[in-house]
């Protein structure tokens, strides 16, 4: 009996493709993938929750927050309501019509530019003047004779505090809105929050824009800007 070596135990080609295609064939086919409709339900409702019904005394409180959060907003006391207007006789004459002419045309004021004074000679000392273009280009306030040129321009901030005009336009500034926005950087720290500069600005100026409806006035309001 012959040896039989190891090239006898390979099969023949023709036995080893047959084998092959038989073994292919007895494997079952591939299911065809069913589309995932449990799972697009689930997703469906997670992002589109059933609306149920509200019972009709928490309905009628919605509808009454709504309508009032959407109406005037003229009778809601704020915390910063004392800030309305501006005491004229609280600092020196000089820094108040500074600090008026910045609250009433609502941006920084630059002397020289927005306000303006000057000093002439007289028999008694100075004369000053004060020209506010920011407030009436046509108008130049005069202050008393004074001895000294600072006294002679202090004279003239008091003689444009005086106007009654000015004093009504004091009387109905709004709260600054650096103030508001300071105000709720300290209310959002107390509460443990991370006071978030957008929202603080965004905020503060939806506050601000509220004493519109109160009868405050400014620069911007008045058309005369």
């Amino acid at each position: 009996m012959a040896r039989r070596g190891w090239q006898d135990s390979w099969p023949v080609k023709e036995e080893w493709e047959d084998s092959r295609w038989n073994s292919h064939c007895k494997k079952e086919p591939p299911k065809p993938d069913s589309p995932p409709i449990q799972a697009t339900k689930q997703l469906s409702n997670k992002n589109n929750p059933p609306k149920t019904e509200l019972p009709a005394e928490k309905r009628r409180r919605v509808e009454a927050n709504a309508s009032s959060a959407s109406g005037s907003q003229a009778d809601v006391k704020l915390p910063w309501d004392h800030r309305i207007g501006m005491d004229l006789n609280k600092k020196a004459p000089k820094k108040t019509v500074h600090n008026f002419l910045a609250r009433y045309n609502c941006r920084p004021m630059k002397k020289g530019e927005d306000y303006s004074y000057t000093t002439r000679p007289s028999p008694g000392g100075f004369v000053g003047a004060l020209h506010v273009p920011s407030w009436n280009d046509n108008v130049v306030y005069e202050g008393e004779e004074r001895e000294d040129e600072n006294e002679a321009e202090r004279s003239a901030a008091e003689a444009f505090i005086s106007d009654p005009e000015v004093i009504a336009a004091a009387n109905r500034l709004p709260p600054p809105v650096g103030f508001i926005e300071n105000e709720l950087r300290k209310q959002m720290i107390s509460n443990n929050q991370r006071p978030c500069y957008r929202a603080i600005f965004q905020k503060s100026h939806q506050y601000y824009l509220t004493y519109r409806e109160r009868g405050c006035d400014n620069v911007l309001w008045s058309g005369n800007a």
